[in-house]
């Protein structure tokens, strides 16, 4: 008997040696799960105070330590976000292709922001339309709006416009969608349309009131009213603060434009040269030297003394546009 009760006494002290390194175990799981949590929530918490660089460099180096499988995958997607933010859009995009990431919810969202970025419209629009068409989306409106740039970038302006009024009361993006609707009514030559729809436009943020202001620009400038449309975007082009690059560089384009088609094509040409002095490397370059070429030459005398003082200057910011003209005008 005493060695049965002997027997039994081990199995259970072996059971109890067995249940408690599974409780360590579990116990110790749950606090490397609630520390992983905490790190990646730490680590993302730049990305929603608007300095998503800083979240990629946290998210990289946590990362780069041991992570459970679950919190793995979410720092990968929440990386893949803090890319596009910071305004890495093809990495973000080999990172959001991962299969390991393709069961989460927010995925084909984030891929569709990053394709849209890189300009692969095609590949963006079907991505957003099966979120749009998803009601339990939380995504849901701005896929919408996705689907509707999309839809423009592809020239298929009639779709967009329908897109973009299912927005139009929206209280995040109603106010993007009424101005892009304008835009596409410009392009479409439908200038009374795009004139009231400006009127009934409301916009509340700094950004939005700018491109308002370019808008109305656009449309005397479509109404022949070239005048009125420089002192529209002259305000915008000399008080820039809160414009998008995009408008920025629109309106200084607007303005040379307008200036064209009045014939004072050397008034014209001062903006474009300024933008040039103030932002000699920035992207639209290309554009803006495009534009005062045109403006060159149409005037009466270009001043290619002027251009040849600036192409002999090391220190001249306008040297790079001075060279590239007079070669033109030398060819």
């Amino acid at each position: 008997m005493k060695r049965t009760s002997n027997s039994e006494s081990f199995r259970e002290r072996a059971v109890q040696r067995r249940r408690a390194a599974i409780f360590v175990g579990i116990f110790f799981a749950l606090v490397t799960g609630v520390v992983a949590d905490q790190a990646l929530e730490l680590a993302g918490k730049p990305l929603e105070e608007g300095v998503p660089q800083v979240a990629v460099v946290r998210l990289r180096a946590l990362l780069r330590g041991d992570l459970p499988p679950a919190n793995r995958v979410a720092a990968n997607a929440k990386l893949g976000e803090a890319l596009l933010a910071a305004g890495n859009a093809e990495e973000a995009l080999k990172i959001l292709q991962d299969p390991s990431l393709q069961e989460l919810p927010a995925l084909r969202f984030w891929r569709a922001q990053a394709l849209a970025e890189l300009g692969r419209w095609s590949e963006a629009l079907p991505l957003y339309e099966q979120i749009a068409g998803d009601a339990a989306s939380t995504f849901r409106s701005d896929a919408i709006l996705g689907k509707a740039e999309a839809l423009r970038a592809l020239r298929r302006l009639d779709e967009a416009l329908q897109t973009f009024a299912l927005l139009v009361s929206h209280p995040r993006w109603g106010d993007s969608a009424q101005l892009r609707s304008v835009e596409i009514l410009l392009e479409k030559q439908k200038t009374a349309a795009a004139r009231r729809l400006l009127e009934k436009a409301k916009p509340i943020s700094l950004g939005g009131k700018k491109e308002k202001r370019y808008l109305q620009g656009r449309v005397e400038a479509q109404s022949n009213n070239h005048e009125r449309a420089i002192e529209l975007l002259q305000t915008v082009a000399k008080r820039p603060e809160g414009t998008s690059r995009a408008v920025f560089v629109a309106t200084y384009c607007a303005i040379a434009e307008s200036h064209l088609h009045l014939g004072t094509p050397e008034a014209g040409d001062d903006a474009l040269e300024d933008f040039i002095e103030h932002h000699p490397t920035d992207p639209a370059l290309p554009t803006i030297f495009a534009k005062l070429d045109q403006l060159y030459r149409a005037e009466r005398q270009p001043a290619t003394h002027e251009l040849s003082r600036w192409s002999n200057d090391s220190i001249q910011p306008r040297r790079a546009l001075a060279q590239w003209y007079l070669a033109r005008v030398e060819a």
